[in-house]
């Protein structure tokens, strides 16, 4: 499991975080709020297939498997999510600043 974070979650969070700071830029609501809605409804889904897919091929499972588990579980995993995600967002992308998000991110996860 430790290498989903060394190897995907690390790396491509990086990128997108700091990519979606660069495409919408500032720290109002409006921009808040967009990254929130981007980060839940685009990124968290993309993030989810790739947590449920790596952790199924890790376990020895196949690619119809890792699909199978994809399509089980990632609607229970977004919507579950944006509870806790949401809130947590709002206050990452209005108060971090961009180049200490992932560290944010990682604090809350533990």
């Amino acid at each position: 499991f430790s290498s989903f974070g060394f190897l995907v979650h690390g790396t491509t969070c990086h990128f997108f975080y700091n990519f979606l700071d660069r495409a919408v830029p500032g720290t109002d609501a409006k921009p808040v709020a967009t990254k929130v809605a981007i980060d839940q409804l685009l990124w968290n889904p993309i993030f989810g297939c790739l947590f449920f897919g790596y952790l199924t091929l890790y376990d020895g499972g196949s690619l119809p498997q890792a699909a199978m588990r994809i399509q089980q579980s990632l609607a229970t995993q977004v919507t579950g999510s944006w509870g806790f995600w949401g809130p947590a967002h709002v206050v990452n992308f209005r108060l971090v600043p961009t180049e200490q998000r992932l560290l944010y991110i990682n604090a809350l996860q533990i």
